[in-house]
C-alpha cells in the first residue's frame, strides 16, 4: 500500500514541476502543420516547406483560383523531392503524402478535378511549365531544416542523439538542378 503512496507522491511532483528544456532533449513542435499559413499567394519563398505551400494552394482550390494554386503545389512537390533526397532515413519521405493527404482532405471531388486540370494546364504546354520552371528556379533550392521530415520516421528520435538525420555530403545544388530537370521536366541550365 505504501509503495502505490509513494508512486503517486512522485508522479504527483513530476507533474508540478516546471518544465525544463535541459531535462528533456525533446521540443514538441508539430512541424508537419507548417510554420506559416499562407493563404492563397505567389509569393513564396525558399524557407517555406511542403507543408506551408501545400497549405496554400489548398486555400486556392477551395477559393476556386485553380491556376493560383499550381505554383505553391508545383513548389511543394519539388520541395518534398529534395527533402526525400538530403534526409536519410527512408521511412520519413512517406510524410509528403500524409500532407497532401491531409491539406487536401477538405476540398471536395469536383474542386480538385478542376485544379487537376489547371495543374495540367501548365505542366503539358511547354510554354506554360517553361515560365513556372523559372519562377522556381528563381525562388531557388530549399533553405529550411526539413524537420518535418526528420521528426517522422522510424529513426526520428536519431536528432535527439546526436545524430545527423541527413545525407552525408549531400550536393544541395546538383540536386536541385536534377530535381528541376528530371522530375519538373525544367529544361537544363544550358538549354
Amino acid at each position: 500500500m505504501r509503495s502505490s503512496v509513494v508512486s503517486a507522491a512522485a508522479v504527483a511532483a513530476i507533474l508540478a514541476a516546471p518544465a525544463r528544456a535541459d531535462v528533456l532533449p525533446f521540443h514538441v513542435v508539430n512541424y508537419r502543420e507548417g510554420q506559416y499559413h499562407l493563404g492563397c499567394t505567389q509569393e513564396l519563398h525558399d524557407y517555406l516547406t511542403p507543408a506551408d505551400l501545400y497549405g496554400g494552394a489548398a486555400q486556392c482550390v477551395a477559393d476556386e483560383k485553380y491556376a493560383d494554386g499550381v505554383l505553391p503545389y508545383m513548389l511543394a512537390v519539388a520541395y518534398g523531392l529534395f527533402d526525400q533526397a538530403r534526409v536519410a532515413d527512408a521511412t520519413a519521405h512517406g510524410v509528403i503524402g500524409v500532407l497532401q493527404t491531409k491539406r487536401f482532405a477538405f476540398i471536395d471531388e469536383e474542386k480538385m478535378k478542376k485544379f487537376g486540370a489547371a495543374r495540367a494546364a501548365v505542366v503539358d504546354d511547354k510554354s506554360e511549365r517553361r515560365k513556372l520552371c523559372e519562377k522556381l528556379r528563381a525562388i531557388g533550392k530549399p533553405d529550411y531544416d526539413p524537420r518535418y521530415m526528420t521528426g517522422y520516421g522510424k529513426k526520428s528520435y536519431y536528432r535527439f542523439m546526436g545524430v545527423n538525420p541527413l545525407v552525408p555530403d549531400f550536393d544541395a545544388k546538383a540536386a536541385w538542378e536534377r530535381i528541376l530537370t528530371s522530375e519538373m521536366r525544367c529544361e537544363g541550365r544550358g538549354s
